[in-house]
């Protein structure tokens, strides 16, 4: 496999509000970027329309394939389907792992291409050792997870046939002129959130932002949603039904004094793809200190987040208050983020699994 330019082809989703899809299209325009030929064999929306976190954001390029059924998770690793012949085309193929994959019925393909010479690896979203064992005898060219939890999780499972590579997320670095900062705001800080989550999982920032503005501060919560769900009657509260773009996005951010991260505990290994997407913006982030963000230090260690316990609103209170009345602190912060985002940037991570795949 000397030739500098491959044709890869990448297993996964696109296109939709998870972290799968954004990795594989992070991963897509770095390998692109690169001068390599990229295929992505995704689901059909209707099968993957089953799932609450796979909503489409967006249609498809012409390099994406809607070629494989996902399937529930009572029936994986068997059911679905996986319809393209096209696969052993590829001088290497990248598996984006979890647990809605047709695997037995992508297994039949994948031996079809390492017969023809394709070097294949396996990215691992899966979370617990339930989900990942299915696939420990399959002869991977590589095993690439994200950080250490993740060889424990997998040696919990079994012995897999290479020892897995540590390979970041990747975090997405988008560079954008201007800052969103509404009118509403004139005079006021400004606190942002944005996304899906479920409307539950705002209730330690509204809590928090009410007993701020009930002691003085003079203070806007900004809250961005896809869905309109979630019904606050306040005059510190936004709240806009919007689908924002990735570069809307960012100039919201860098619109705001802090961004609050709502994302409540997980029982399995897991990290978190919306902090992957927006760190690079550089706005201080409040998150709570639950397995998505276990891995990242807090600021008093030197990292670039804050920290709070779940479900301690006195603390996250303190906490607003610390970063709202510190201004130089906020943008530290900020430049700890960027500099953390950009040490994992997409082109970078591409580079490391191609290292791990081929040499």
């Amino acid at each position: 496999m000397a030739r500098s330019t491959l044709r890869i082809g990448i297993v996964g989703r696109w296109g939709a509000a998870c972290g799968i899809s954004l990795h594989v299209e992070l991963l897509t325009q770095a390998l692109r970027s690169m001068g390599h030929e990229v295929t992505v064999y995704a689901p059909t929306l209707e099968t993957a329309g089953r799932d609450w976190h796979h909503v489409v954001l967006e249609g498809d390029p012409g390099f994406v394939r809607r070629v494989y059924g996902e399937v529930d998770e009572l029936e994986y690793p068997d059911g679905g389907f996986f319809k393209d012949d096209t696969l052993a085309e590829n001088d290497v193929v990248i598996v984006e792992g979890y647990h809605r994959l047709p695997w037995l019925r992508l297994r039949e393909h994948l031996e079809e291409a390492r017969r023809a010479g394709a070097r294949v690896g396996l990215v691992v979203h899966f979370m617990f050792p339930r989900e990942v064992e299915p696939l420990l005898d399959y002869p991977w060219d590589a095993i690439l997870v994200f950080d250490e939890r993740y060889v424990g999780m997998i040696r919990e499972a079994g012995e897999p046939p290479v020892d897995p590579t540590v390979v970041p997320y990747p975090h997405m670095t988008l560079e954008v002129e201007g800052a969103d900062r509404p009118g509403y705001a004139a005079g006021k800080h400004l606190l942002f959130s944005f996304g899906r989550q479920p409307a539950r999982e705002y209730i330690d920032y509204l809590l928090a932002a009410k007993r701020l503005s009930e002691s003085g501060w003079r203070l806007v919560y900004r809250i961005v949603r896809s869905l309109d769900d979630l019904r606050v009657e306040a005059p510190w509260v936004v709240v806009e039904e919007a689908r924002p773009s990735h570069e809307e996005v960012y100039r919201m951010l860098r619109g705001a004094d802090v961004h609050l991260l709502p994302k409540w505990d997980h029982p399995g290994v897991v990290v978190s793809s919306t902090l992957a997407q927006v760190m690079y913006a550089g706005t201080a982030t409040v998150v709570p200190d639950t397995r998505y963000f276990e891995t990242i230090p807090d600021y008093r260690e030197g990292g670039p987040l804050a920290k709070y316990r779940l479900g301690n609103v006195r603390m996250l209170a303190e906490l607003l208050e610390e970063l709202l009345g510190n201004e130089s602190l906020r943008r530290e912060l900020g430049e700890r983020a960027r500099r953390y985002a950009w040490e994992r940037r997409a082109e970078v991570v591409a580079a490391a699994i191609l290292k791990a795949l081929t040499g």
